[in-house]
């Protein structure tokens, strides 16, 4: 078991601290989808169509899909928030569905 004071040690040897590590993989995945399902812009631009699936298509980009329509969206870094240790904080941008 590791005491206290060298798991401090190691930290400080690699530049880390338990309070700046982002979260795992699928951890961040579940909370950019939550964050894109509860988005109002999103919401407002289907309108009443459930989405049927969500599709990461690219670093960042998602394509989210409803039974006529397809609508992209891209999480971009927030340019005001503070660099503060945690999750990465981002705003989503919606673009325009594509309904057939």
């Amino acid at each position: 078991m590791m005491r206290p004071v060298a798991l401090a040690i190691v930290f400080a040897l690699t530049g880390a601290d338990i309070a700046s590590a982002a979260l795992a993989p699928n951890y961040e995945r579940l909370r950019e989808l939550e964050a894109i399902l509860g988005d109002q812009d999103l919401i407002q631009k289907l309108g009443i169509q459930p989405i049927v699936a969500i599709e990461a298509t690219g670093s960042s980009i998602y394509t989210v899909r409803t039974e006529k329509c397809t609508v992209a969206v891209t999480l971009a870094g927030a340019a005001n928030a503070p660099a503060i240790p945690g999750p990465w904080q981002f705003t989503i941008q919606v673009g325009e569905p594509q309904c057939h």
